[in-house]
C-alpha cells in the first residue's frame, strides 16, 4: 500500500514538473519570440502597418507577398518614381513574411486588413512560380499563430485544413506558441550546433522547390486557383484593386499558367508581367531568386514604369478624375 502511495505521488511530481517545464517554454517564446528570427519581428510589426497604411494621404498602396517583396520592392524608390509620373499623392506599405504563399496572404490580408478595417485602395501581389496556384502546402503552424483569429477556424476547416490530424495541429498551434514556433526553435539550435545551417537549409529547400514546381508545371497538369478567386471576391465587395505581378528570377524566365491570366483578368483585376527586366543582370541578385539592394532600385524603378498607367486609372489618385476611372 505504501509502496502504491508513494509511486503515485512519483508520477504526480513528474508530471507537474513537466507541465512546469512547458508553462516556461510557453512564457520565454511567448515574452521572446521576436528574437527567433526577423520574420517573426517582421510579422508582430503587421498591425502597426496596418494602421498606417490608412493614416496615409492619398492612393493607399500595399504591397503583399514573401522574400520576393521584401528584397525586390524598394518603397522608397517605387513612391519617388511614382510621384515623378505625376502619380499622386499615394502611401506604400509593405508586407512580406517569409516563405508566404496564396494560402497565407488571403487570411493575412483578411485578418490584419479587411477585418480590421484597414483597407488598401490597391493591393499589389508580388508572386512567383507556382505561389498562387491551390498546390501549394498549407503551413499550419504560422498560419494559426500569425495570420488567422479564431472566427477564422470555421472557413479554415472547411476550405484549406480537412483532416483531422492537420485540424489538431492548427488548434494546437493557435493555442500554444511555442508549438507553433517549433521548426523556428530547430532552426536556431540547428544553426548553432551546425556550421552554415542557416545559409544551406535555405538552398537546399529552393532546389527542392524548384523541382516541385518543374514537375508540377509539366505539360498537361490543370492547376486550380480556388484560393485566389476567394482573395479576389473578399477585395471586390471591399472596394480593393488587386494588381498581380509576376517577379524576376536570375536563373530563368518561368511559365505563366494562361488560367493564371485568365482568372485574374476575368475577375476584373490586373496582371503585371515583369519576368523580364531590362537592365538587370546576375549580378543584381544574391541567390537564384532574390534581388540585392542594387537590382531593387532597378526593379521598382521598371514596376513604377508600369504601375504608373494603371494607377493613373484608379480612383484614389488626382489624375483619376481625368481618366476613365471605370476600370477596377
Amino acid at each position: 500500500m505504501y509502496s502504491s502511495t508513494s509511486s503515485f505521488k512519483t508520477e504526480i511530481n513528474v508530471i507537474a514538473l513537466v507541465l512546469l517545464v512547458l508553462l516556461g517554454c510557453e512564457l520565454v517564446i511567448r515574452t521572446q519570440e521576436g528574437a527567433l528570427s526577423l520574420d517573426v519581428k517582421h510579422i508582430r510589426q503587421i498591425p502597426a502597418i496596418s494602421s498606417n497604411l490608412v493614416r496615409g494621404e492619398g492612393l493607399r498602396v500595399l504591397f503583399l507577398g514573401n522574400s520576393l517583396t521584401r528584397n525586390g520592392v524598394d518603397a522608397a524608390v517605387l513612391e519617388r518614381e511614382l510621384r515623378a509620373q505625376g502619380v499622386g499623392p499615394l502611401h506604400v506599405e509593405r508586407v512580406f513574411p517569409d516563405e508566404t504563399t496564396i494560402s497565407d496572404w488571403y487570411y493575412l490580408f483578411k485578418d490584419k486588413f479587411v477585418d480590421a478595417g484597414h483597407l488598401p485602395n490597391v493591393l499589389i501581389v508580388s508572386f512567383a512560380e507556382t505561389h498562387l496556384q491551390d498546390n501549394q502546402a498549407v503551413k499550419l503552424d504560422r498560419l494559426a499563430g500569425y495570420f488567422t483569429s479564431a472566427d477564422d477556424i470555421p472557413e479554415i476547416f472547411a476550405n484549406d485544413v480537412r483532416d483531422f490530424n492537420s485540424q489538431a495541429d492548427f488548434l494546437l498551434s493557435k493555442l500554444s506558441s511555442s508549438f507553433a514556433n517549433r521548426t523556428r526553435v530547430r532552426t536556431r539550435l540547428l544553426d548553432l550546433l551546425i556550421p552554415y545551417y542557416r545559409d544551406s537549409a535555405p538552398r537546399l529547400n529552393q532546389t527542392l522547390q524548384t523541382r516541385k514546381s518543374e514537375g508540377e508545371n509539366a505539360e498537361g497538369v490543370r492547376h486550380t486557383y480556388h484560393r485566389l478567386e476567394r482573395l479576389m471576391a473578399m477585395a471586390q465587395k471591399h472596394d480593393v484593386r488587386i494588381i498581380f505581378v509576376a517577379m524576376p528570377q536570375r536563373e530563368k524566365i518561368y511559365p505563366i499558367d494562361p488560367r493564371l491570366q485568365s482568372t485574374i483578368e476575368t475577375a476584373g483585376m490586373v496582371f503585371v508581367d515583369s519576368r523580364m527586366v531590362e537592365g538587370l543582370r546576375r549580378e543584381n541578385y544574391i541567390d537564384e531568386m532574390h534581388l540585392g539592394s542594387d537590382g531593387g532600385v532597378i526593379y521598382s524603378r521598371y514596376l513604377a514604369s508600369r504601375l504608373a498607367p494603371v494607377f493613373r486609372l484608379t480612383p484614389g489618385t488626382e489624375s483619376s478624375h481625368s481618366a476613365d476611372a471605370g476600370i477596377k
